[in-house]
């Protein structure tokens, strides 16, 4: 809410651009402290969310980012063997996933 209000925005583009980038770095290092100390569970998306996405759209593989725990999860979906693929954020140790013939793999930066 706060970084969404048009005064603060305001203030903080005239703030020098160091200064900027300083309170960025702030943030996302206070952002994950905050991920680290969350338990797992919380931090990804929902099973009966996933499993519907499966069914409702008929795949085999699910890929998305933003739940701060990268990875392959590989699971059973009325009996059809599904894999999600959980892409890292777009800071420090990003990544994508390259599909190549078929086979997927995941490139970090």
């Amino acid at each position: 809410a706060t970084s969404r209000s048009a005064e603060w925005r305001t203030a903080f583009l005239a703030r020098p651009l160091a200064e900027r980038h300083g309170v960025a770095r702030e943030i996302r290092a206070r952002s994950s402290a905050e991920v680290q100390a969350k338990a797992p569970e919380i931090m990804d998306v929902n099973d009966d969310a996933v499993a519907r996405a499966f069914r409702d759209h008929g795949v085999l593989r699910l890929i998305h980012g933003h739940t701060h725990r990268p990875a392959l999860h590989r699971q059973q979906i009325d009996g059809r063997a599904c894999e999600r693929w959980v892409l890292p954020d777009w800071y420090g140790s990003g990544g994508y996933l390259d599909v190549v013939e078929g086979v997927p793999r995941l490139v970090r930066f």
